[in-house]
């Protein structure tokens, strides 16, 4: 997906899903929200390796 984005990802987790809240550190997302009061409760994680981000670079200007 990174390829493609024109913008950092942003995903969602549930805070009891501590598995996947690993994984998603481990490949550089970062939470930058907490909605403890949603159902269920949950995080939102942004991207932090924007330098893959293949959509991003503006190859028009030298």
């Amino acid at each position: 997906m990174r390829q493609y984005a024109t913008e950092p990802l942003t995903l969602k987790c549930v805070m009891a899903n501590e598995n996947a809240l690993r994984f998603y550190a481990k490949v550089g997302f970062q939470i930058v929200k907490a909605d403890a009061d949603a159902l269920p409760p949950n995080y939102t994680l942004r991207d932090t390796h924007t330098e893959q981000y293949i959509a991003l670079v503006d190859l028009g200007n030298d």
